[in-house]
C-alpha cells in the first residue's frame, strides 16, 4: 500500500503493516533479534516507547493485557501541518472552510476547535459544515454553496471522493483552492490530507493478535461493523481482519453488519450476537460504533471481557469507557486538534504560496491500561 509523504508530495512511501506482525511472530519464536525488530518497527513509524512495549509483550509469558502491549504512539500531526510565517496573520479575514460530514460523531467537537484556532492564528474566517446528516447530495450542495460565497480555500473530507471530481475545476474557476482528504485523490486537487490507515489497521491487528494468543487460546470468532460505501471501511476493518486471521490461523471472520454510529451499532450488534452468540471480537469502522456494541453486549447479559472491541478515531465516550473497563479492547485514536488545524493550514498554505500542501497523520492505539495516554487524548475535548 502506498501513501504520500506529508513532507514531500512527490515522494511515495511503501507501508506494509503485515511486516510488523510478521516481525512480532518471529520475535516471539526467537528467529529475529530485538535489534532487527526495533529497526523494522521504527521504519513503520512507531515510537521507541511503543517498540519497547511490543518487545516486552512478545518476550513475556505473563498474562498482561495485550491491548497495553500493542499501544502505538503516532507522530504528531502538527509536524505535518504548516504554521503561518512570523508576523501578522496573512488571511485578512477571507473565508476558508473545513467540511467534515459526520457531525454526529463525537470527534467533531475537537476537530472544529482545532480548525477555529488555526483560522484565528492565520487570520481567516472559518466556515464549517452545518449539514446534520452524512448524505452525499447534501455535502455536495453545501460545498457548492461555499464556492458561490467566494470562499478562498477549503479542506473537504468527502463521503465519495469521485463525486467531487467536478467540484475541483468549479472551485478553481471561482478562485478557490481545494484540499481533499481521507483515502481518495481527485485530479487537479491543490493539496491533500489523510490518515495512515495501513498503520492503524496494522497496529489494531497486532493488538487483536496478542489478545487472541494470550487470552483466547489462539482462537477467535470475529465480527465486523462496516460501512460498505466508504473506502476507509475496507482499510480499517476488512484489511485489519485479514491481517488478524493471517497471523492467527485459529481466528475466523463470522459475519459483518453495516453500522457506523452508536445507535446503528447497537442494533447491528444485537443482530450479530443473536445469530452468532460465539462472537468474541468485533472490529468497528469507528469507535462511536464501539459504544453501541458495548451497549448491545450489556443488554445481552455479556460482560466487557466476553467480547473484545476495537475502533478508530478517538471518541470521548469510547475512550472513557475503555479507561473505566466498560469496554475491553483498543481505540485507534487520531490527534484531533492537530487534524482540525491541518485542515486550515493546508489550504491557507496554498492560498499564500507556502508549503506543505500535503499532510498525513498516524494513529495512537490505546488499551485498557493506557490510562495516561487516554487522559492526554481526552484533553482534546477540553473538559
Amino acid at each position: 500500500m502506498s501513501v504520500k509523504d506529508p513532507r514531500d508530495a512527490a515522494t511515495i512511501i511503501e507501508l506494509q503493516p503485515e511486516d510488523l506482525l510478521d516481525a512480532m511472530d518471529r520475535l516471539r519464536a526467537g528467529t529475529i533479534s530485538r535489534r532487527k525488530f526495533m529497526l523494522r518497527a521504527a521504519a513503520m513509524g512507531l515510537s521507541m516507547t511503543s517498540i519497547a512495549a511490543l518487545i516486552s509483550a512478545c518476550s513475556s509469558t505473563a498474562t498482561q493485557a495485550p491491548a497495553t502491549a500493542a499501544a502505538a504512539t503516532a507522530a504528531p500531526a502538527s509536524a505535518a501541518a504548516a504554521t503561518a510565517a512570523a508576523g501578522s496573520p496573512a488571511g485578512n479575514g477571507g473565508l476558508v472552510g473545513f467540511n467534515q460530514p459526520y457531525l454526529a460523531a463525537q470527534v467533531t467537537i475537537p476537530l472544529y476547535n482545532g480548525s477555529q484556532a488555526a483560522a484565528d492564528r492565520r487570520g481567516y474566517q472559518l466556515l464549517k459544515s452545518a449539514v446534520k446528516e452524512a448524505k452525499l447530495d447534501q455535502q455536495l450542495a453545501e460545498v457548492n454553496q461555499w464556492i458561490a460565497m467566494g470562499i478562498l480555500g477549503m479542506t473537504i473530507l468527502p463521503i465519495d471522493p469521485q463525486a467531487f471530481g467536478p467540484v475541483v475545476p468549479k472551485a478553481h474557476e471561482a478562485g478557490c483552492k481545494y484540499v481533499g482528504g481521507y483515502d481518495g485523490h481527485i485530479p487537479g486537487e491543490d493539496g491533500w490530507m489523510g490518515f495512515n490507515q495501513p498503520q492503524g489497521a496494522g497496529v489494531v491487528a497486532g493488538a487483536a493478535s496478542l489478545h487472541i494468543a494470550a487470552t483466547l487460546g489462539g482462537t477467535a470468532n470475529i465480527a465486523g461493523l462496516v460501512a460498505k460505501n466508504l473506502p476507509q471501511s475496507t482499510l480499517r476493518v476488512d484489511d485489519c481482519i485479514q491481517l488478524i486471521t493471517h497471523h492467527q490461523p485459529g481466528a475466523k471472520l463470522v459475519a459483518t453488519e453495516e453500522a457506523t454510529m452508536s445507535a446503528d451499532a447497537l442494533k447491528a450488534t444485537q443482530a450479530l450476537l443473536q445469530a452468532h452468540p460465539e462472537i468474541n471480537m468485533i472490529i468497528c469502522i469507528a469507535d462511536d460504533g464501539m459504544i453501541g456494541a458495548a451497549q448491545a453486549m450489556k443488554l445481552a447479559g455479556k460482560k466487557p471481557t466476553d467480547v473484545w472491541l476495537a475502533g478508530y478515531d478517538g471518541a470521548k465516550q469510547a475512550l472513557q469507557m475503555l479507561k473505566d473497563g466498560e469496554i475491553m479492547g483498543v481505540v485507534a485514536a487520531l490527534p484531533l486538534l492537530d487534524i482540525g488545524a491541518m485542515a486550515i493550514d493546508l489550504p491557507a498554505n496554498v492560498i499564500e504560496g507556502k508549503k506543505p500542501n500535503v499532510g498525513m497523520v498516524d494513529y495512537t492505539v490505546v488499551g485498557n491500561d493506557d490510562t495516561e495516554q487516554i487522559d492526554e487524548l481526552l484533553k482534546a475535548y477540553g473538559d
